[in-house]
């Protein structure tokens, strides 16, 4: 009988392995952490050859669930630890471009290209005029420049994290949530926790927005510091991935509702 009982289920699982196919590795004088090492380094080597970007989860708002941009992958839920998010804000003036006019990763500076100077400006995004009400392009009553959240989320069996930008009508829920954690004295990344959708409606007009996440479990000291020696990285990681026009646009169809939701997330 083989000794497979020895063999770490949850290297099983992240190796996509079943138990007939360790034992025939077993048989052919292959162990399964061998195995696990000659993956980890042709992963290793192959990311070396790419610019390595996090796969992000997009909103589809008619399924209330997520697709992975990478794979096509359609879920209802997205489960996993969140070592690192942050505001982001981005602006798009025009049609058809890929990067934004203005853009912040920290929600409080955005970093746009001034023409006339020939040279990147900052300014601030609490007194820029594209960060008012009623300042939509389109003539809505929303504002020009879309406020975000950015998750970088570590999947259970995932060798890299993934991405979930939440737009403008899903920040209440994810701010009372985390604030819920820090009333307790809960770090976010000490907790996974289960993403999920549910449908809003405006008369015709149907859209998605963010569930109040559910906490799984928590994790153990270890496993907390574990995860939590990863976050210096994932920072590192977003301020090279900017803002594009599929996060900008994750939202649309849901501009009816931006300017209610809003008001009464900043009046909270």
């Amino acid at each position: 009988m083989s000794n497979l009982v020895q063999y770490d289920a949850a290297l099983l699982q992240k190796l996509g392995l079943s138990e007939q196919e360790a034992q025939e590795l077993e048989a052919n004088g292959v162990s399964l952490q061998e195995y696990a090492e000659m993956v980890g380094s042709d992963l290793d080597s192959e990311a070396d050859q790419i610019d390595a970007r996090p796969v992000r989860w997009q909103i589809v708002h008619a399924a209330r669930a997520f697709t992975n941009e990478a794979t096509g992958e359609v879920r209802q839920t997205l489960r996993g630890v969140v070592p690192y998010f942050h505001v982001t804000r981005a602006l798009f003036l025009g049609e058809g471009q890929d990067r934004p006019d203005c853009s912040s990763m920290d929600g409080k500076y955005g970093v746009y290209f001034d023409v006339e100077l020939n040279r990147e400006q900052r300014r601030e995004c609490a007194t820029c005029p594209f960060n008012k009400y009623g300042s939509d392009p389109k003539g809505g009553k929303g504002k020009a420049c879309k406020e975000m959240r950015r998750l970088f989320l570590l999947e259970e069996g995932s060798n890299m994290s993934s991405v979930v930008t939440l737009p403008p009508t899903s920040l209440k829920v994810w701010d009372r949530f985390v604030s819920g954690l820090l009333y307790k004295g809960t770090p976010l990344a000490a907790v996974e926790v289960e993403l999920s959708l549910e449908a809003k409606q405006n008369g015709a007009q149907t859209w998605s927005v963010l569930k109040s996440p559910q906490i799984v479990r928590r994790l153990s000291p270890v496993e907390y510091v574990k995860v939590r020696s990863v976050r210096e990285e994932l920072e590192q990681a977003a301020q090279r991935y900017t803002v594009g026009l599929d996060d900008y646009m994750q939202g649309a169809g849901d501009e009816a509702s931006v300017t209610a939701d809003e008001a009464s997330r900043t009046s909270a």
